[in-house]
């Protein structure tokens, strides 16, 4: 498996819950480090449904700025030239 922050080689390791003494299979990846397992899984993809439709608008709104300061661009060849 692929660690999602660098992509580096994830291992199995076993984990201790700190309120108690259970423990818990997760995955640790070799280069940074980065430690999950199936409840910060979880709790990632529940933080990001909750903040997903607010940052869709802010990219929405980011655009409809930045196209209304430039005026319309088109991409010629890499090189973006204003719609007369």
């Amino acid at each position: 498996m692929d660690c999602s922050r660098c992509h580096g080689l994830m291992i199995a390791v076993d984990m201790r819950e700190l309120s108690s003494q259970d423990r818990v299979s997760g995955r640790r990846c070799l280069l940074c480090g980065e430690t999950t397992d199936s409840g910060i899984e979880a709790n990632r993809m529940r933080d990001w449904d909750r903040i997903w439709p607010a940052g869709l608008l802010g990219m929405v709104l980011i655009v409809a700025i930045i196209d209304m300061l430039t005026g319309l661009l088109i991409d010629n060849g890499g090189r973006y030239e204003e719609v007369a």
